[in-house]
């Protein structure tokens, strides 16, 4: 039978050990928490950023609508294509964008929306019934001006909202924010996989307004 001695030493190491455990679960704990909130402002961050991209979303597809309507007006009538088949598709995609309800359905549909607007301008760069053809409609140009810069704002904020995605994405990784995110369900957030707006709606160099010496610097150095 142990000694008393040895009771009293045991009680004592169970004791520190239930003490010890304590304060490493308090600490833990605290670890915890002040993770979370770590975590929880960096989704604000990117909560922020898709506020901001979203925006200029919506002013695509209003600027998308007055390019329509500048040619809607005009009633061409342009040779070798459906072209009414190309303008109602566009006029579709600009509506699914401006209807989208989370942010993959945004992706999805500003994707398409990006196509269809390619196969409008391909469409009207084609020539068309009348004097002076497309190009001497009445607001084309600054309709088409207008879409060239919205697309470098989205372009800009895709940009943002994808780097605050990147930051939180690697914080979550690195301990002990990776343990946070198993306690409390925390997940990655997939990141806006970019396009090739370039390609698609023919963007220039520079954006509309830019200075000159800008413009300049940019042929200089292709």
């Amino acid at each position: 039978m142990p000694s008393a001695s040895f009771r009293t030493r045991f009680g004592r190491g169970c004791w520190l050990l239930a003490v010890l455990g304590a304060l490493a679960l308090g600490f833990s704990g605290d670890m915890l928490l002040e993770e979370r909130e770590k975590l929880d402002t960096l989704r604000r961050q990117i909560d922020a950023s898709w506020d901001d991209l979203e925006q200029e979303l919506q002013a695509k597809v209003v600027r998308v609508t007055d390019l329509l309507d500048v040619v809607d007006r005009a009633r061409l009538r342009i040779h070798g294509m459906d072209f009414p088949a190309v303008r109602n598709s566009l006029a579709g995609s600009a509506r699914n964008l401006g209807g989208a309800r989370n942010r993959e359905e945004r992706v999805e549909a500003n994707l398409n929306l990006d196509r269809a607007l390619r196969r409008f301008m391909d469409s009207l760069a084609s020539g068309g019934a009348g004097a002076g053809g497309p190009r001497a409609l009445p607001g084309l140009r600054r309709a088409q001006e207008d879409i060239l810069a919205v697309e470098h704002r989205v372009a800009l904020r895709r940009t943002a909202y994808n780097e605050a995605v990147q930051h939180f994405n690697t914080h979550l990784a690195l301990f002990p924010a990776n343990f946070a995110g198993a306690v409390f369900g925390i997940k990655r957030y997939p990141y806006y996989m970019p396009t090739n707006i370039r390609d698609i709606v023919q963007l220039p160099a520079t954006p509309p307004g830019a200075p000159e010496t800008e413009a300049k610097a940019d042929k200089s150095a292709r």
